[in-house]
């Protein structure tokens, strides 16, 4: 298993992705290209007969770098809302390592023989997401009318530390969207009833995303182009490239939204 997934990680980083690659492997069609968003979220969402959201629903949002995990998630969050059903979002940021950790995993990516499976677990503590998820799952199957759970060891970002938490409130008709990179992954994707990817795949466009993402930042200090760029070689690079080998068969629908003004909408 793991001599798989260290070939699974060599393949994906000696391999250029681009988003025709991806489309072809999973046999992807094109399904609709569009600049409504909503247009989009009500093509995918799953009705009943008369035409509404069928709940109980888990939505799982991933997605590369700058992709539009956020934005889509955003989107999807308040389209729900504005139909007049109850929403919950879970965010994969919640379960990620402390910054102080995710230094010293970068410093170490530095390392010729540094492997990015090491930083999985920085990014996302899967199994304690998995086991958020889980819990949702069984008050499905009770006669409880409402779930009441606390998040605890909540990544806080004014603070670097995972001290937060997070408390959720869950009804039997509310519809949870899970989003995050990395979230749509074996373990994961089975306790998920839709599942979107986001992706585009041009890399000049990623930095350039990111660096406008810098410019805008409120808080904390601006990072520099070069060590934005080089974070992103070192590892989400890498990282992204590695998450689309090893779950490219997780998702339902591929959002293409290397512009956001006409997203491509692909499924299997």
């Amino acid at each position: 298993m793991i001599a798989t997934e260290f070939s699974k990680m060599n393949k994906a980083k000696e391999t250029k992705f681009t988003l025709n690659d991806l489309l072809q492997r999973e046999g992807l069609v094109l399904r609709q290209e569009t600049a409504n968003v909503e247009e989009i979220l009500d093509s995918l969402l799953p009705k009943n007969a008369e035409a509404q959201i069928v709940r109980p629903l888990i939505i799982g949002v991933d997605g590369a770098v700058t992709a539009g995990k956020t934005f889509i998630t955003s989107r999807l969050y308040s389209y729900i809302r504005k139909q007049g059903y109850s929403c919950v979002q879970i965010h994969g940021d919640w379960y990620m390592a402390s910054r102080d950790e995710r230094r010293r995993e970068i410093a170490r990516a530095k390392s010729a023989s540094y492997s990015i499976l090491n930083y999985d677990h920085m990014n996302c503590n899967f199994g304690e997401i998995g086991d958020t998820i889980s819990l949702i799952r069984h008050f499905y199957l009770t006669d409880d009318e409402l779930l009441e759970a606390r998040v605890s060891n909540v990544y806080n970002r004014e603070s670097g530390k995972r001290n937060a938490y997070v408390d959720l409130q869950i009804e039997k008709q509310t519809i949870v969207i899970v989003e995050g990179t990395g979230v749509l992954n074996e373990h994961i994707s089975s306790l998920l009833d839709l599942r979107i990817r986001v992706d585009f795949g041009s890399y000049q466009e990623t930095i350039k995303r990111l660096c406008r993402r810098e410019a805008e930042k409120i808080q904390g200090p601006r990072l520099a182009e070069a060590f934005v760029r080089e974070r992103y070689d070192l590892i989400d690079g890498r990282y992204d490239q590695y998450l689309r080998s090893r779950d490219s068969k997780f998702f339902d629908v591929l959002l293409d939204t290397g512009k956001l003004t006409s997203i491509k909408i692909y499924t299997r």
